[in-house]
């Protein structure tokens, strides 16, 4: 009997192959066309061409900081606690803190009956929450909102609107869906756009016939810091056409660059200049 975690294991290593395990001949037409890949936590990736110099630099980064404008993570963070505090139908802060303290990981009959029991205590204000909760219209500034409230109020004039476009404002009724649920369309809309935008970006500046050799590096994820995509990403490049190899980073950074074979000694304390 093997362990699922393994077969996980050989199966994403079988999908992604090491450059240094493909035969010879495929080896030889990657030649000047590898584009090689350091992943990281500040910067997501950043990349290099095997022709870059330092007097004609040839990379591009693609930082944190950037894929959180893009995917506007920050800003859906922001709205989901300002949601918290507006809530009026019970503490959401104080119900999450309550299922925190318990876990239902547990073989311990006493411990898991306490978890149902905070479980179901919790659950109501949770649910309410999370399934229904909804913005008001009067605070919301959507065009098709804060025009028709300014009709309403009179403070817009229907002259200054288009005749084909004033029963829109008027007569039709704004939909109002939960807040959570357009959260997670609007995360998974600007996901999807982001991997695009990303996918172009490389098309332009490294061509379409890059192969994009990756390291293997991989971390758990972190308190307070945001989980890195690794094997996510990779997909989502080989979804979108481009090859992707991976290259064991074992005592890379030791490595001599100009005779190859040599180590490195560790360099700890520098003299002052």
């Amino acid at each position: 009997h093997k362990c699922k975690c393994k077969r996980s294991k050989q199966r994403h290593n079988k999908d992604f192959q090491r450059i240094d395990q493909i035969p010879k001949l495929e080896l030889l037409s990657t030649k000047e066309r590898c584009v090689l890949v350091d992943p990281g936590r500040r910067d997501r990736y950043f990349m290099m061409h095997e022709d870059s110099t330092a007097a004609n630099p040839w990379v591009h980064r693609y930082t944190s900081s950037q894929e959180n404008k893009e995917r506007r993570t920050r800003r859906f963070h922001k709205i989901r606690e300002k949601a918290k505090n507006a809530y009026k139908g019970g503490n959401i802060r104080e119900a999450e803190q309550l299922l925190a303290m318990v876990s239902y990981r547990t073989n311990d009959p006493e411990e898991f009956l306490h978890y149902v029991r905070v479980r179901s205590k919790v659950w109501p204000v949770l649910s309410a929450f999370y399934t229904s909760y909804t913005t008001t219209h009067e605070t919301s500034n959507h065009q098709l909102h804060r025009i028709r409230r300014e009709l309403l109020n009179g403070t817009r004039d229907e002259l200054d609107i288009p005749a084909r476009r004033v029963s829109t404002y008027t007569a039709r009724e704004p939909c109002n869906y939960p807040l959570h649920r357009k959260l997670r369309l609007s995360a998974y809309i600007n996901k999807k756009q982001s991997d695009a935008r990303f996918v172009q970006t490389l098309w332009r500046k490294f061509g379409k016939n890059a192969v994009y050799v990756m390291g293997n590096w991989s971390a758990p994820m972190q308190r307070y810091h945001e989980p890195a995509r690794g094997k996510g990403m990779r997909r989502m490049m080989r979804k979108h056409g481009l090859t992707v190899y991976l290259i064991d980073e074992y005592k890379t950074s030791k490595c001599c660059p100009a005779c190859r074979t040599g180590m490195l000694a560790p360099c700890k304390m520098q003299r002052n200049p």
